[in-house]
């Protein structure tokens, strides 16, 4: 995966450890939360958390399943299968589309969350807002099948994605269903606590953190607070464990890397200054060879000129290097052999040039 997994495993650990922040501040401000068994106890305005059962003196009445609840929710479904005989000859594909088409709450004058404060029912609290507040699960009523809605079906697409072919639909029924929130439900409210004009008592959205009305107790949403927590914060620690031995394994490869090169470029630098060690080597023992050479060849001059023991320069025939030389070779004059070489030559073997006439010399 190389560096840029490492650094994607680390941006999701910070993504993950976000998250477990959020819930553990989401969990410290529940636990902060004042819970209230009786309504006596309400110094206002103040946070607190209400424990009850929804009521209401005009509930509203569902039209298919006949129950009473406090807020309704009606959405209609739109089934079909679709399959393209170009791409999917024998594969049918599920696809649905829907809308909400009614929605309906009590007015929060006639939702109550009842608390039995003194036994006999009279204590409640009203609820304003519990439709946008979180944690709130409404329950499903009914669900009756009608005939396909053709707004619905004018939302879904009739061409292929890949090949834009039109597509085989098959249209099944449309499905009415409806969500509510039931009369009874033992409900959990936390908010903040105020009075209205009439001294009755409200729980709303607080100015800030979150609202809860939801089915779960207090003590159970700090709990999975918690666990949903310690899930994130193991998540974050296992990616962030992750991205740091990736990175760190391309940094060692890297640093290895450069040193193998270094090593590489030392080795041959050794090298180099061993070839160049051998070639002075080379050079000194040819130098001393030359210089013995030249020892050897100490006493005599050019063109065979040998020093004698009286100290006399004797003229050596430059072939044989034994017999003085006494022939004159014309037309070129030089004096460099014997009588018994000249006799064999047909050049000079100082210049080259074809000898036409040898004449033999005397000395004094």
């Amino acid at each position: 995966m190389g560096i840029g997994g490492g650094l994607f495993c680390c941006a999701t650990a910070a993504g993950f450890y976000l998250l477990a922040c959020s819930y553990k501040s989401e969990k410290e401000y529940l636990q902060f939360i004042t819970k209230i068994e009786q309504l006596k106890d309400l110094f206002l305005p103040l946070l607190v958390a209400v424990s009850g059962r929804v009521g209401s003196d005009t509930p509203i009445k569902c039209k298919h399943s006949n129950s009473k609840c406090v807020i309704l929710n009606e959405r209609v479904e739109q089934p079909v299968r679709t399959k393209c005989e170009r791409c999917d000859r024998n594969k049918w594909e599920n696809k649905h589309t829907g809308k909400l088409v009614k929605r309906a709450e009590v007015p929060w004058e006639n939702s109550l969350y009842k608390i039995d404060d003194q036994g006999d029912g009279t204590g409640c609290v009203h609820v304003v807002g519990a439709e946008g507040a979180s944690e709130l699960d409404l329950t499903f009523a009914s669900k009756i099948f009608e005939a396909p809605d053709e707004s619905l079906l004018d939302e879904i697409s009739n061409k292929c994605f890949t090949c834009k072919t039109d597509l085989s639909i098959k249209i099944y029924p449309s499905e009415r269903m409806e969500m509510v929130l039931p009369m009874g439900e033992l409900l959990t409210a936390i908010g903040e606590a105020v009075k209205d004009k009439n001294g009755a008592i409200l729980i709303q959205r607080p100015h800030t953190g979150k609202f809860y009305v939801t089915q779960k107790s207090i003590d159970h949403l700090i709990a999975d607070l918690g666990l949903y927590q310690s899930i994130f914060k193991c998540f974050s620690v296992g990616f962030a464990v992750i991205g740091v031995s990736l990175i760190a394994e391309h940094l060692i490869k890297k640093v290895k890397g450069r040193r193998h090169r270094s090593d590489l470029w030392r080795r041959s630098a050794t090298e180099r200054r061993n070839l160049l060690d051998m070639h002075r080597s080379d050079v000194s023992a040819a130098a001393r060879r030359l210089e013995q050479d030249n020892g050897s060849l100490n006493g005599r001059t050019s063109y065979g000129s040998e020093i004698a023991s009286d100290g006399l320069a004797r003229d050596l025939c430059v072939i044989c290097e034994d017999q003085e030389y006494n022939i004159a070779f014309v037309p070129c004059g030089h004096l460099c052999c014997c009588r018994s070489c000249s006799s064999k030559l047909t050049n000079c073997p100082l210049c080259r040039r074809r000898i036409e006439q040898a004449i033999r010399t005397f000395r004094p």
